[in-house]
């Protein structure tokens, strides 16, 4: 009953309100059936109409009749279908969809539901195989409908089954296993299957249903367990074949969510950086922003793990365009990443899309940096135009006496306790064996 009444739902906007009356008729259903029918026809297609401009990766395709090929049926194809904007986690969201698995049991690999927020954004996909297009996506929280058996060694069922996945890690499962269908029977039979996802915030429950029935059931507070306080989240789906094939597609029927162009706070221009004088520069523009109370900058040098620079003050409410800068001199890694945090005034927060900056080496200066600095306890110190594995550094009194001696490593802030050390001044030097540099401490 429920696959002939979405079939129907496809098929309604061939067919004038008389004629889907009539049809009504004709079926044994009563006119006010009908209507009542047309208009919850009307209302889907409304929702669904936001998946027009999916963003598609590796082999996924849009087909004519609304569907979504995420793999053809061949080998070693991967594809991922991204909604076009993230929705919030801390609202309501239901997704219901028919699925079609393929023809070929045994067949590879099965077709994953996605909430992710990488650094990739849109661009995510993941590996293939067995990796079903999402495997290696962090952070992020799949669901799984695995079609393929790959053994009891990563937490497979032998009959198709779902599982939730975190951060792309398949032996990270963080909910009970069932069999996709209630009976586990195959479900790679050709046809098309009904799966709903239903996100509950009041209570973190995350549900799946297929053919109206609840299958898997987790609760837990995704949205800081896995994506770190971060409410905003890009969903989608991804699927993948290995050395087996199945054509794998889906086709949305109903969508409720909260979108960012709905209530996010900062609508963002730009961030750019670049080099100026060995330091790097980060720039960024927001055409408008609401109850935004700073811009966190954070830096990396290898893309995944951030540290918070500094913050720079927002405009709190405008309409109008702003641009902002923010200049890092303690950079020192040849390889830089930023992106900026936007923080409201209520706590909530979004990033911005992370930028690379790959500095000239022959431009980076050695140069040590030091706070606070007159210093009475503790002392934070960083350098920067030395080797990647770091140097050596000494404390040396005017008078000439070594006080300390220790490792540095490049680009990495260090703490230093100079509470026992005798008032006065020191040489406070850093070297590699082929660039060197001095600054001049004071304890007092």
């Amino acid at each position: 009953m429920a696959k002939n009444r979405k079939l129907n739902l496809r098929n309604s906007a061939h067919f004038s309100l008389r004629q889907k009356v009539v049809l009504g008729i004709l079926t044994g259903g009563l006119i006010l059936a009908g209507i009542l029918a047309t208009l919850k026809t009307e209302q889907s297609q409304s929702d669904v109409s936001a998946f027009d401009s999916m963003s598609l990766k590796g082999n996924a395709v849009k087909n004519s009749d609304g569907s979504f090929t995420l793999t053809p049926n061949a080998g070693g194809k991967a594809g991922a279908a991204w909604f076009a904007e993230r929705i919030s986690l801390n609202n309501s969201f239901i997704f219901e969809m028919d699925i079609n698995f393929g023809s070929s049991d045994y067949g590879a690999d099965g077709i994953a539901f996605v909430f992710q927020n990488s650094s990739s954004k849109k661009n995510a996909i993941g590996t293939g195989g067995g990796g079903q297009g999402y495997a290696g996506i962090t952070p992020s929280l799949t669901i799984e409908f695995d079609t393929y058996y790959n053994g009891s060694s990563v937490h497979d069922l032998a009959d198709d089954h779902i599982s939730y996945i975190k951060n792309g890690n398949q032996g990270n499962v963080i909910s009970s296993t069932a069999c996709i269908s209630p009976s586990c029977a195959n479900v790679e039979d050709g046809a098309t299957h009904s799966v709903k996802i239903e996100w509950i915030p009041d209570s973190h429950t995350l549900n799946t249903y297929y053919e109206g029935n609840l299958r898997v059931s987790y609760t837990g507070d995704i949205v800081t367990s896995i994506f770190s306080g971060q409410e905003w989240v890009y969903f989608g789906m991804t699927a993948a074949t290995g050395g087996a094939t199945n054509l794998q597609k889906f086709f949305p029927t109903a969508f409720q969510a909260t979108g960012e162009s709905n209530s996010f706070p900062v609508e963002w221009l730009y961030i750019d950086a670049k080099e100026e004088n060995g330091n790097g520069v980060v720039t960024w523009g927001t055409a408008k922003e609401l109850n935004a109370d700073y811009f966190a900058v954070e830096r990396s040098t290898d893309g995944q793990e951030f540290k918070e620079l500094d913050r720079v003050a927002a405009a709190g409410t405008s309409n109008e365009r702003l641009d902002y800068s923010f200049t890092d001199y303690q950079i020192s890694a040849v390889k830089n990443y930023y992106r900026l945090r936007q923080v409201d005034y209520d706590g909530q927060f979004n990033y911005s899309d992370v930028v690379e900056l790959s500095l000239n080496a022959a431009n980076i200066k050695p140069e040590i940096h030091i706070w606070p600095n007159p210093a009475k306890t503790m002392v934070h110190f960083t350098a920067k135009g030395f080797s990647e594995k770091g140097g050596q550094a000494t404390a040396i009194s005017i008078t000439g006496q070594q006080i300390w001696k220790g490792t540095i490593s490049a680009g990495a802030e260090q703490e230093l306790d100079v509470s026992s050390w005798p008032r006065g001044t020191y040489y406070f030097t850093i070297t590699d064996g082929t660039n060197q540099a001095r600054q001049t401490l004071v304890v007092e």
